[in-house]
């Protein structure tokens, strides 16, 4: 399958890159979303396993929002994927797009910040969520991340290209502390 067309959302409060990512995904599934504020509230609402304030959108509460918004419209469910090492998690996220067709969204920064992966540069097909035949040279992500000031780029918005190296250098860190600690994290379709 091809990945889709995953539409671009920038996020609309400091704390939104969850709702934002929640967004896109949602509309790249070909539903229409809710605003940012509802999934903020969803995603937020249904965070249970670290009972602490420091999530704007959890990993609970993300995995249930997208569930609750595209769970029915899928054939494999939603899930969330926690790993203390990085490239389990990042063939998932390969796997999500490439046999699902659903963009899955990765924690980064260790627990700062949500990007939706639209893309990416492989050397083969894999053929489960585990495959290891493959290497992976790069991902694609939409960053909801832009302030007012820069507004939403010119359509349609470039995905940022990041490699493999920049992902594992920058991005994928383990979450600090709490229940997913020393886990890099993800949502999508991992089946």
């Amino acid at each position: 399958m091809a990945p889709p067309n995953v539409p671009y959302h920038r996020q609309e409060g400091e704390d939104y890159c969850g709702p934002a990512c929640l967004q896109m995904v949602i509309e790249a599934l070909g539903l229409k979303s809710v605003g940012q504020p509802t999934l903020f509230d969803d995603a937020h609402e249904h965070g249970t396993h670290d009972p602490q304030s420091w999530w704007a959108s959890p990993p609970d509460g993300v995995e249930w929002a997208l569930d609750k918004r595209v769970g029915n419209h899928l054939s494999s469910p939603v899930g969330s994927v926690s790993m203390k090492t990085e490239m389990p998690v990042i063939r998932r996220l390969v796997w999500s797009l490439a046999d699902h067709s659903v963009p899955p969204i990765a924690l980064v920064y260790g627990w700062d910040h949500w990007v939706v992966v639209v893309g990416y540069n492989i050397t083969g097909t894999p053929a489960g969520p585990s495959d290891g035949s493959y290497e992976v040279k790069a991902l694609d992500i939409h960053d909801p991340w832009r302030t007012v000031e820069e507004g939403d780029p010119p359509p349609p918005p470039p995905p940022r290209h990041v490699t493999l190296k920049e992902w594992r250098r920058t991005y994928l860190k383990p979450v600090p502390k709490g229940h997913w600690k020393k886990k890099v994290v993800a949502v999508g379709v991992f089946s």
